[in-house]
């Protein structure tokens, strides 16, 4: 009996508790590596490029092949990667935004960066353009049911779109070299979240506005409008969020009433 008990132990430390991972608001900012990202090329005639983890991003270098080929580049998630944040059930999570910056020192890719994602049974894509070297251009895009047809179907239905985001299986940012030079890419802070908002106003002095919903290091802007009905918006702050909160403070002006927004820049 002493001898069944000690087996039964030694099984439950070597199985261990299973470890479940669940979609939740994240910014993948490669500071510590790879995090469980995994980065591929691929042509026709053998991979001619290679990814690193460096720097707090996630690079590729493309080297000279001496002759013309076509390759791409791959930036996918493992089930694991940023402790699966980004597998699983988007909308109990809150999730209905996804984005990611992208930097071409050098030379631009070739045709759009694409961004894509699959639910269970469906399959969906959009693209983005990149039209000038050494600028961080950051990308967003809604994952709301509404705006749906801004993506790509390619496997499985739109209609398909809100039930796939509740079994997300991966994300893949996609795009390919441009010539024969070496050149490289960065793409860093790939994040998931929800809508920002949730404002609160404390009147002192001007006046503060809290936002909540935020997701550390991912940027944002505030914005103003005295007349909602013509919708001229001005900006009022852009800023880096270091938490799930930020205060925009309003000075005390003698103009007419304002109306305030929050968006991703």
């Amino acid at each position: 009996m002493i001898k069944n008990i000690i087996m039964l132990l030694i099984a439950g430390i070597l199985v261990g508790p299973s470890v479940v991972f669940s979609a939740q608001p994240t910014n993948e900012t490669f500071t510590g590596g790879s995090n469980g990202w995994v980065g591929t090329t691929a042509s026709a005639f053998g991979s001619f490029g290679a990814w690193s983890f460096t720097g707090g991003a996630a690079r590729v270098l493309f080297s000279n092949p001496g002759f013309p080929v076509p390759e791409s580049a791959t930036l996918s998630n493992t089930p694991s990667a940023t402790s699966g944040s980004f597998t699983g059930n988007y909308d109990a999570a809150g999730i209905d935004t996804i984005g990611f910056s992208f930097l071409a020192p050098q030379i631009v890719p070739v045709g759009f960066v694409i961004l894509e994602w699959a639910g269970s049974t469906s399959l969906y894509q959009r693209g983005f353009t990149v039209t000038s070297t050494g600028v961080w251009y950051h990308f967003t895009a809604s994952l709301a049911d509404e705006d749906r047809h801004q993506w790509t179907t390619l496997l499985g239905s739109s209609n398909d779109f809100t039930a796939a985001r509740q079994s997300v299986s991966y994300v893949t940012i996609r795009f390919s070299r441009n010539g024969l030079l070496d050149h490289q890419f960065v793409v860093d802070n790939v994040f998931l979240a929800g809508r920002p908002g949730g404002a609160s106003f404390t009147h002192d002095s001007g006046g503060l506005i809290t936002w909540d919903g935020l997701v550390a290091g991912v940027g944002y802007q505030v914005q103003s409008t005295t007349n909602l009905i013509s919708a001229s918006w001005v900006g009022v702050e852009s800023l880096t969020a270091t938490g799930n909160l930020h205060t925009t403070i309003i000075t005390n002006e003698t103009q007419p009433a304002k109306s305030f927004r929050i968006l991703f820049e």
